[in-house]
């Protein structure tokens, strides 16, 4: 059964990219409580390239847990936080050939 871990927002900022000024919301942190998932995005979030991100079928980024433990052993690294390859929604139990929905998440209130 999947599980949600974390919910994480974060809003857009302007970096310099390969020397260009890019606009992106990469970066996510760690919220607690509910938040209102809306047709374009989770309160308190927003997209930064509308182009390649957001609408109404990709308001929300989900990131599986599995796919932080093979970036782990790929990198040697162990410092990763939740949000920190820019998901909304942090979890584990849900392959990438699953869809998510509500219903696939029992928990789906219950944020940590």
């Amino acid at each position: 059964m999947a599980r949600l871990l974390s919910v994480n927002v974060g809003q857009p900022r302007e970096i310099a990219w390969r020397g260009k000024t890019v606009y992106t919301s990469v970066w996510k942190a760690s919220v607690q409580g509910r938040r209102l998932v809306g047709r374009l995005n989770v309160d308190g979030d927003a997209q930064g390239d509308l182009h390649g991100h957001g609408g109404e079928h990709r308001a929300v980024f989900v990131y599986q847990l599995d796919s932080y433990h093979y970036w782990e052993r790929e990198l040697k690294r162990h410092d990763f936080t939740f949000g920190q390859f820019g998901e909304n929604f942090t979890v584990e139990g849900l392959a990438d050939n699953e869809g998510l929905d509500r219903r696939s998440l029992p928990d789906w209130r219950s944020v940590v």
